[in-house]
């Protein structure tokens, strides 16, 4: 069966767009150029009329974190940023505003076309040391409430901490691959992910592996017993 497409819509400098166009219309399916802009402010008529699946903005063309956010929340479409920028925190400033992916500009073409693909079907992309600061921002935001957090952790059961560890593993691995990899369907393990959010507090797939990588929970279980002895420890 074809995959769907997956309609596009830049918005970048001229030079930077001109690039950026030959590069999805030579990778071909499942991405289609749907449109091209010079600056948001041109964009904004267009997406209104026909929203595309992805937008890809160059943030670094003096745009700001509200202007992600209205992209997201008032036409409620997917943007995946470009930036040079890498200051500690900000892709997950950018995750925070509404965006779906970050990318650097730094990286190779066949890693943006990957992260177009990605938010386009629906997942969230991230570059592994974009991942990393992220989490790591994350992880330092976290509470140090050690008694607390190891009441928390006790409270999941065996085969929810194997759905940690499996989750916490790749943070780019998509969900249908997760649940093949535990034997389940896709919707017993988004019914395990609920459970564990909130026995754990956290908040979605980066805030599980940021409290998974401060409470040392990333690690396979074999059996039950291993997992009653790590929560004592």
């Amino acid at each position: 069966m074809n995959r769907p497409s997956i309609q596009v819509h830049l918005v970048a400098p001229t030079l930077v767009c001109w690039g950026l166009q030959r590069l999805i219309q030579a990778a071909g399916a499942p991405l289609i150029l749907a449109g091209w802009s010079t600056t948001l402010e041109e964009a904004l008529p267009q997406l209104e009329r026909d929203l595309p699946d992805v937008v890809v903005l160059d943030f670094d063309d003096n745009y700001t974190l509200k202007d992600v956010t209205s992209l997201h929340a008032g036409l409620r479409t997917k943007v995946l940023v470009l930036t040079s920028q890498i200051e500690d925190g900000f892709p997950a400033a950018l995750m925070d505003a509404g965006a779906r992916g970050v990318l650097q500009k730094r990286e190779a073409p066949a890693a943006l076309l990957k992260a177009i693909e990605a938010v386009g079907d629906g997942q969230v992309f991230a570059t592994p040391q974009t991942t990393q600061q992220m989490f790591a921002a994350a992880v330092r935001s976290l509470p140090l409430q050690r008694d607390e957090e190891s009441e928390r952790t006790a409270t999941l059961t065996w085969r929810e901490r194997q759905t940690v560890a499996a989750v916490t593993s790749d943070a780019s691995v998509p969900v249908k691959v997760i649940a093949s990899r535990l034997c389940i369907s896709e919707h017993t393990l988004r019914n395990h992910l609920t459970s564990i959010y909130s026995k754990l507090g956290v908040s979605g797939r980066l805030g599980l592996y940021a409290y998974a990588s401060e409470h040392g929970l990333s690690r396979p279980l074999q059996s039950e017993k291993d997992a009653r002895g790590s929560s004592l420890s």
